[in-house]
């Protein structure tokens, strides 16, 4: 944790420590070479600004960047959710339900009244 420049504890905001050489389209591109040795990697991907432009990424960068990515990956929670949004088609009150509707409609309305049968016996 970094120390704000009066020795208070509390910690600055934003990033510390040296920039990343491996950017994430070098890193996209690193992990879809995934089974390739990763000295082979890291001689394909170029540093493309700082100091050491134009140079190939150090074979020890590869790797801390591909375990971060797959650490990264193991933390992403699958809730199930699509990635991208679909389309839907917004319902006015006067437009017809359609079948699933229509069966969802039923079980509901079934489940209440069941739900208030059973309540009704218990206040008897």
């Amino acid at each position: 944790m970094a120390l704000a420049p009066d020795g208070l504890t509390e910690p600055i905001r934003g990033e510390s420590g040296r920039p990343k050489v491996i950017d994430d389209d070098m890193l996209t591109f690193a992990v879809a070479l995934k089974g390739t040795p990763v000295p082979e990697i890291a001689k394909k991907l170029v540093i493309k600004n700082g100091k050491n432009a134009g140079e190939h990424s150090s074979v020890a960068s590869v790797y801390r960047a591909l375990a971060d990515a797959e650490e990264a990956a193991a933390a992403a929670v699958d809730d199930g959710l699509p990635l991208r949004p679909t389309r839907v088609q917004i319902r006015r009150p006067s437009d017809p339900l359609t079948p699933e509707e229509l069966d969802l409609r039923q079980r509901l309305v079934t489940q209440r009244a069941e739900l208030d049968a059973g309540q009704n016996q218990f206040h008897r």
